[in-house]
């Protein structure tokens, strides 16, 4: 049990970083678009 327990705990580690760092580009992405557009 602990070795899965470990497991899902090294996927949550990997995949919360993935998930914030998707999360950011989009929220740049869309704040470069609509910066660029008002300029």
């Amino acid at each position: 049990a602990r070795a899965g327990v470990g497991a899902a705990v090294a996927l949550v580690m990997m995949f919360v970083p993935i998930t914030v760092f998707v999360i950011n580009q989009r929220s740049v992405v869309q704040t470069m678009g609509t910066s660029g557009l008002k300029e």
